[in-house]
This record gives C-alpha cells, structure tokens and sequence, in this order.
C-alpha cells in the first residue's frame, strides 16, 4: 500500500503504540504486569500492576509539504494495592514519567514523535486500589 503511511491510518497508529510500549518494556518498570487495550483488566491478585491507553487525535496538513501533524496522549495508569504507602507508587510513576522527557523525539517506521507535555497526577483511592495517572502528551510528524 504505497503512502499509505501518510495517512493517520493503522500503520502509523501501530507504529506510535509501539514506541511507548516498547520504551516501557526497555525499562526499569520491568516486572510490573501490564494490562493492554482489549485485555481483560481484572487483576488476578492484589499485586500492584499498570494498564496502558492510547488517545490519538486527528492529523492535521503542515501547508503544502508532503508531511502531517498528529497529537495524543499516552496513559499509563497505576494501580498498587491500598493501604500499602503511597512513596513506591509515587516513584513508580516518576520513573515511567522520566522515561518520556519534554522534547525528546521517538523514531519508528515513518513516524517521529516528539514528546509535549509529561505529568503524573494524584493519587486517587479507589475500592482495594491506589491509583495514579501518568499522562504524556505527543505530537507526531508523518512523512
């Protein structure tokens, strides 16, 4: 499908996934189980864990050259067990958020994507969970 890519279609989306994912699994948040779209998020014991989402906007035409903007979000959420402390959750998060710096640019297949915006929010209880929202915001240049 020549030029395909161009479009903010199935290729590039996939392409775009899979820079943060395999960020996340290149690094030290190695060992916390991760619950994927499409995947049952039931936990199956009260052990901490992630789940990561994707949120991609439309692309938009940068003038007349022959390249697209995107933008999105990546969420990584964080469950850790309740009443645990709220520190290694906390440096849990830090360290997922430190994984995407301001400015840095990604590089897969077609797509660059530079990093936005990065921020964690607070901890929320919820029913047997502590959880904390690591939210980086990107735009992607498409050839």
């Amino acid at each position: 499908m020549p030029g395909y890519n161009r479009l903010f279609g199935v290729l590039v989306t996939v392409d775009i996934d899979n820079i943060f994912v395999e960020t996340l699994k290149s690094a030290s948040y190695v060992g916390l189980p991760a619950v994927f779209e499409n995947q049952d998020d039931t936990p199956k014991q009260q052990k901490e864990y992630i789940e990561l989402l994707m949120f991609q906007n439309q692309n938009i035409a940068l003038g007349l050259s022959e390249v697209d903007e995107g933008s999105g979000v990546f969420r990584v959420i964080l469950y850790w067990p309740r009443d645990t402390g709220d520190v290694k959750a906390k440096q849990q998060a830090e360290e997922i958020r430190d994984l995407f710096p301001i400015r840095k640019i990604f590089t897969k297949g077609n797509s660059k994507v530079q990093i936005t915006q990065n921020h964690r929010e607070p901890g929320v209880p919820e029913p047997g969970w502590f959880k904390i929202v690591v939210s980086i915001y990107y735009r992607v240049f498409i050839n």
